[in-house]
């Protein structure tokens, strides 16, 4: 799973996310009976706790991915966090029609996650989002390189998810 750190520096401050997971990225691969896929799941957050919570259960910190702000601030747009039960697979998105849709289909409707700037923002940089199909998990990095290669990996690449605050 995927985490986002908090700061706490007060609510206009930059929280940064961190990647916990067991392995960062593996290739889709089909599952079969002869070998069985240990799913590897993301969890991208800004609440400290959870990610406290999530590290003393195991997961591994891998770094901050992008940066967003625990609440609202002037300019700035939610990004949405929905839960698949059956899977056990977050998602993320800053469209409210996608977030609708899934919660519509039975995702959990998990709230606003954080916040980002409004698209082009002077400053923002793109948060690019992959789709493991064969996982149904979703992974967002800054880094086109990361982008492409993971995507050459069998992921794939679903364009910009949203602009982020650079890491600082």
């Amino acid at each position: 799973n995927v985490s986002m750190k908090a700061s706490a520096t007060g609510h206009h401050a930059k929280s940064k996310p961190c990647i916990i997971n067991n392995r960062r990225y593996q290739s889709p691969q089909k599952p079969t009976k002869q070998r069985e896929q240990k799913p590897v799941h993301f969890n991208y957050t800004v609440r400290l706790a959870e990610y406290r919570a999530l590290l003393a259960l195991g997961w591994r910190d891998e770094g901050t991915a992008f940066q967003g702000v625990a609440s609202g601030v002037a300019g700035a747009v939610p990004v949405y966090r929905e839960y698949n039960p059956n899977d056990g697979n977050h998602n993320w998105t800053r469209r409210r029609s996608e977030h609708d849709a899934l919660v519509k289909l039975g995702w959990r409707d998990e709230g606003t996650a954080w916040w980002v700037p409004k698209d082009g923002a002077s400053g923002s940089v793109p948060v690019y989002r992959l789709y493991n199909p064969y996982s149904g998990e979703h992974v967002y990095t800054t880094n086109a390189r990361e982008y492409a290669q993971v995507g050459v990996a069998g992921w794939h690449r679903e364009g910009v998810a949203w602009d982020g605050y650079p890491k600082a």
